[in-house]
């Protein structure tokens, strides 16, 4: 990692040299720079898996982290489960994201603005490799060889926690590429579309990253941890969404910049601060200057993180200044009904949400700070906050797709949203009148039935305009009118998923019932309603005790309806080795309704039986649904980013060291 730290600073150096004053050679051996730095990280990387897997216990990251009867798959999940291997991971994605942009750069259309972009990585993957080598040290060796270790943390001993973490760094990490083409734009004073072309995809590619690591960590939570939500606006999971939000901007708004030459500034601005936003993150998780279960406690590195956010932020910043001439947009708003103004509102309401987010998260800090005593902000304040502003997304979400560019009139809006109108506001007096009199249900569900109205309609012009050319079936139909136009119907698609997606969170944040504290005893019985009726009933309790943990399961008897059901076994677990109980949620799934059971410390008499147990029972509707949504934004992803038939090829002919002309490369732009 030292090796990668001085390979990487080198070739960023020969890149930006070599760049700015046009000498091939040293582009060359700064892209061969950026080669070694990865395989090196990768080296680094691959050593601590087979240090995890092997037990290899002289190492002290591996006495902390790993224990010989973990499963094998959390011993590599214990890579990113300690501060450390995390950075390492960090560096690693970042190594193999920088092998793709050095495949993609090689052609010739790519040559004037991929050195700055490797600049821009290989400065990244020079920080990380001081951070994971200098700083902190994930070879560290044992003082005493120890016969086994502590083991992974017991929340993190989870199958959401293997996959979770690489998939949001994956998020994180991929905002450099954006970041880096912007930067290079800057740099080489090619402010035209050729920086969005060449990023299009990894914008689109940070964005599902960043959703599926989102989801997957509420996932998480409410698997895990005994709050028994999938959010509580923790600051490391605030951390998490904010990139979300800024990148959700930046994928809408370079739309209007390819279509009407606007918003430049707005959209480099973007790519820098999904970024800074994203090292922000890591920040927070590691600095230990906000408590949050999902962080690493208290550490030395978070002034490192903020000297690095602050210097690329300053040359970025800097740069677009420096630029301003020449961002000028090509063309103005040429009416306040376009599709170019709900896009704008669109990403207001995006920016406002990074600010509430920011506020509420930040307050503690900033009130200490000015005050000298540290102020949480109130229960009500993401709610009160938050909600009306994502609200108004969801309603710009069917109405922006369907408006026409540039000007639209009120007889267009009239005859393309009629029918939306009336089955979303019908939805929500249906609603109303059969008793969901709470605000953020009727008003939120029908906004969604709204949206997802138009989205249909869209689908239905588009497959009848097919077959009317030709097409043999609604299948066919549809599969053309994606492969021709993949941004537009698989964007519909991704906005189709989001609308699944927040519906179950609005349904099932409202209308969950609840029973906080209930402690039971052998033989006694609890009901709880939702969709339906639950009855469980206290039958015995056991314990079992493994290698590394010791498990006490209660089960219990299960009737739904009044029919009787195969039982159901929360857990307490205990982990000796570092003296901490964990519980262990049992949840029963249906398509209609989760049931969601906890259990606490038993209360056991002289002779070692259980006399009672404490539980905490919920029941929260459509869950599963949320699972279905995330499938249904993953493939709208997959049909946006399809490369298109359509696509124009350009020849771009190339010389030979001594000037002849050679063979011409072709580059899909």
């Amino acid at each position: 990692m030292l090796v990668a730290f001085a390979v990487s600073l080198y070739g960023a150096l020969a890149l930006a040299i070599g760049s700015y004053r046009g000498y091939p050679e040293m582009i060359k051996s700064g892209r061969r720079a950026a080669w070694v730095s990865s395989a090196l990280i990768t080296l680094a990387s691959i050593s601590i898996i087979w240090a995890l897997l092997n037990d290899d216990f002289s190492l002290k990251y591996v006495v902390t982290n790993s224990a010989r009867a973990m499963e094998w798959f959390y011993k590599v999940s214990a890579m990113w489960g300690g501060q450390e291997g995390s950075l390492l991971l960090w560096a690693w994605m970042l190594a193999g994201f920088m092998v793709i942009v050095l495949l993609q750069t090689r052609h010739a259309a790519y040559r004037q603005i991929a050195p700055w972009v490797l600049v821009a990585m290989l400065t990244g993957a020079a920080f990380f490799a001081a951070m994971s080598s200098i700083v902190t040290n994930v070879f560290e060796q044992s003082v005493t060889i120890p016969q086994d270790g502590r083991g992974l943390n017991p929340l993190l001993q989870n199958p959401g926690m293997v996959i979770h973490p690489p998939m949001l760094y994956a998020g994180y990490v991929s905002t450099i590429v954006a970041a880096g083409y912007a930067f290079g734009a800057l740099v080489v004073n090619r402010l035209d579309n050729t920086w969005i072309r060449f990023s299009r995809r990894w914008i689109l590619s940070s964005w599902i990253f960043l959703t599926v690591g989102n989801f997957l960590g509420g996932q998480w939570a409410y698997v895990v941890l005994s709050f028994g939500g999938f959010w509580s606006w923790d600051p490391v999971e605030n951390a998490a969404i904010m990139p979300w939000f800024i990148n959700t901007a930046l994928m809408h708004s370079i739309m209007i910049q390819q279509r009407r030459g606007m918003f430049k500034v707005w959209n480099i601005s973007l790519a820098f601060l999904a970024y800074g936003l994203s090292l922000f993150g890591t920040f927070l998780t590691r600095s230990g200057i906000l408590s949050s279960v999902h962080a690493f406690g208290e550490s030395t590195l978070g002034i490192y993180f903020m000297a690095w956010i602050g210097i690329l932020l300053i040359i970025g910043f800097g740069y677009i200044f420096l630029r301003l001439p020449q961002l000028r947009s090509e063309s103005k708003l040429d009416g306040l009904i376009s599709r170019e103004t709900s896009f704008l509102l669109n990403n207001i309401l995006f920016f406002l949400c990074v600010a509430f987010i920011l506020w509420g998260t930040l307050s503690p800090l900033i009130t200490q700070i000015f005050t000298g005593n540290k102020m949480e902000t109130t229960a009500d304040y993401y709610p009160k906050t938050m909600y009306p502003v994502l609200l108004g997304t969801l309603f710009l979400m069917g109405i922006g797709p369907l408006i026409a560019w540039r000007r639209a009139s009120l007889e267009s809006i009239s005859r393309s949203f009629w029918i939306p109108a009336l089955a979303g506001l019908g939805f929500a007096l249906i609603a109303y009148g059969l008793g969901m009199h709470e605000f953020l249900a009727y008003v939120g569900l029908g906004i969604c039935v709204f949206t997802a109205t138009t989205i249909f309609l869209d689908y239905y012009r588009g497959i009848r305009t097919r077959r009317n050319h030709g097409d043999a079936n609604v299948l066919v139909a549809a599969k053309n009118m994606a492969r021709r136009n993949g941004p537009r119907y698989g964007g519909l698609l991704v906005h189709l998923g989001i609308l699944i997606i927040s519906a179950v969170i609005i349904v099932s944040s409202v209308y969950e019932a609840k029973i906080e504290f209930v402690q039971l005893k052998v033989g006694e019985s609890v009901i709880i309603k939702g969709i339906h009726e639950y009855k469980l009933t206290l039958v015995s309790a056991a314990r079992i005790k493994g290698d590394i943990k010791t498990t006490y399961p209660i089960n219990l008897a299960l009737t739904v309806d009044g029919k009787p059901q195969d039982s159901i076994t929360p857990a307490m677990e205990y982990y000796p080795s570092i003296d901490q109980f964990v519980t262990t949620v049992s949840i029963r799934p249906d398509l209609l309704e989760d049931l969601w059971i906890t259990t606490g410390q038993q209360e056991i008499d002289s002779s070692n039986k259980i006399v009672s147990a404490p539980f905490q029972i919920l029941v929260r509707p459509m869950m599963l649904w949320a699972w279905v949504g995330l499938a249904v934004t993953i493939a709208g992803l997959l049909v946006a980013i399809w490369p298109n038939p359509n696509e124009q090829v350009v020849q771009i002919p190339t010389k030979s060291k001594t000037g002849e002309p050679k063979k011409s490369e072709t580059v899909q732009v």
